[in-house]
């Protein structure tokens, strides 16, 4: 699809006639974007500022749920059927991916392990405000979640680490090149791509993969599409969300 034409777009499955007019002002502010991708990325917000836009998540325990700068799950949430893998919380669906995830990569001779997974709202207020103690809000929003909006609240994102301690360092190890061609085999993808930085609003983070089934990440592997946003707006839209 070239440009932006509304006759055009409308035929889109995941059209929205309430926002045509968002979609006339993003193309037009984007001109260099095609009619498709200006309806996908104004369904999720993208044309308004990050953290001023709220919507409440009404569905946290579906597979595809969507977290981000947007999309703020309510306060009291908890995942329904937490369990505990490498010690660390986290649903079940996750835990069984990242097992099988994890032997396959023992199997291999790499040390694929948790160093973080599910974080309850709380939590998250914690560990925010103590990186605010060292740097401004500005700062800390391209590292860190604020509550409520945080992947790490679904128990479906984990932070993995390698054969050096720590998820950061998971770029220094064997096991991050490992991790990144085959995660999606397990049903997991690599939410925070270096490319995506304009659309999520987090620096790159290779340690940190979300679980969205096998379906969904061998999909997006082949379809070679980078974030979460584009591939659950153009192909979910009527799944369980």
């Amino acid at each position: 699809m070239k440009t932006y034409e509304e006759k055009e777009c409308s035929k889109l499955s995941f059209f929205r006639s309430e926002n045509a007019e968002r979609y006339k002002e993003y193309a037009w502010k984007n001109p260099h974007m095609d009619g498709e991708e200006v309806v996908w990325r104004v369904n999720n917000n993208l044309d308004k500022e990050k953290y001023a836009y709220d919507v409440s998540v009404s569905n946290g325990n579906s597979l595809f749920v969507l977290v981000n700068k947007y999309f703020k799950l309510p306060d009291d949430y908890c995942p329904s059927d937490l369990v505990e893998a490498d010690g660390l919380p986290m649903r079940s669906i996750t835990a069984d991916a990242y097992r099988r995830m994890r032997d396959a990569a023992k199997a291999e001779g790499f040390s694929v392990s948790v160093s973080s997974a599910y974080r309850s709202i709380d939590e998250q207020k914690q560990l925010y405000n103590k990186f605010l103690k060292d740097a401004p809000a500005s700062e800390v929003d391209k590292t860190c979640a604020r509550p409520g909006y945080s992947e790490h609240h679904t128990g479906l994102a984990i932070d993995v680490q390698g054969s050096i301690p720590g998820g950061r360092n998971i770029a220094k190890t064997p096991e991050g090149p490992w991790v990144r061609e085959n995660c999606h085999k397990f049903g997991f993808i690599l939410r925070y791509l270096p490319e995506i930085v304009e659309i999520t609003g987090y620096d790159a983070e290779p340690w940190h993969l979300r679980y969205v089934g096998e379906t969904v990440s061998m999909d997006m592997k082949a379809k070679q599409i980078k974030s979460f946003e584009e591939y659950r707006e153009r192909f979910l839209i009527g799944k369980d969300i």
